[in-house]
């Protein structure tokens, strides 16, 4: 907490200051640091940063109180998930602060609300976040209509995108869908985030969209596969 403060008083500027963490999975008692992106600056005044940016959960998150003041209420809607409802709009209001140091730890122990998998809770779990993710997507974007800005253009269309995307891929886990289907969602991923990706990995995608239209849903996973060999190749 004295670490976040200082930066806090040396950057005035900041609306938020978030840091990596180490995360504990209570089952096995294995700690490993998410290898997710860190990024400092003004997010919206480049595509690639916006697109790139990773909410971070709560313990991770400090916010600056006048920050807040623009931000609160958060929507009644989101019982779950209102510090990403804050993470996601602060970076519109002011440059964020990323800290490589790991300052906290978080616990995953099977009855988290949002996040993990493999329990007997899962399918409540999942019917949870296309619930929370709907009114996360609704009044994020309303948000930003309201103050002016245009969420039919980039970069904020793309920004937005992911979360969309995210909901479509869960939903689909509800619903399998047809393979046209899975193909233009599948193509949604390299028009989004060709910035963030290399010439393979947009290759790999590209041919995702074609094993979903060729294989089906239920098939296509043999090329995610590839493509995840891919990406830790670059």
């Amino acid at each position: 907490m004295r670490k976040i403060a200082d930066l806090f008083a040396q950057h005035p500027e900041a609306g938020m200051i978030y840091h990596r963490y180490e995360e504990l999975d209570e089952a096995s008692g294995k700690i490993s640091i998410l290898a997710a992106p860190l990024i400092s600056g003004f997010l919206p005044g480049r595509k690639i940063d916006l697109i790139s940016y990773w909410i971070y959960p709560t313990s991770t998150l400090a916010f600056r109180r006048e920050a807040l003041k623009v931000l609160l209420p958060v929507p009644e809607g989101l019982k779950i998930q209102a510090d990403a409802y804050l993470a996601a709009l602060v970076v519109f209001l002011g440059p964020v602060i990323g800290v490589e140091e790991p300052l906290a730890v978080y616990r995953v122990h099977g009855k988290n609300l949002f996040h993990g998998s493999g329990s007997a809770g899962e399918s409540e779990r999942l019917l949870r976040r296309i619930a929370t993710r709907k009114v996360f997507i609704t009044e994020v974007s309303g948000w930003l209509a309201r103050s002016g800005r245009n969420v039919a253009r980039e970069p904020i269309r793309s920004y937005l995108a992911q979360w969309e995307l995210a909901q479509e891929a869960e939903q689909f886990r509800l619903a399998p869908p047809g393979r046209v289907k899975i193909f233009r969602h599948l193509l949604k991923y390299p028009r989004y985030f060709a910035e963030r990706m290399s010439r393979r990995h947009q290759a790999a995608a590209y041919l995702d969209a074609l094993a979903g239209l060729i294989l089906g849903y239920g098939r296509y996973g043999a090329v995610e596969r590839l493509r995840q060999k891919v990406k830790a190749r670059r």
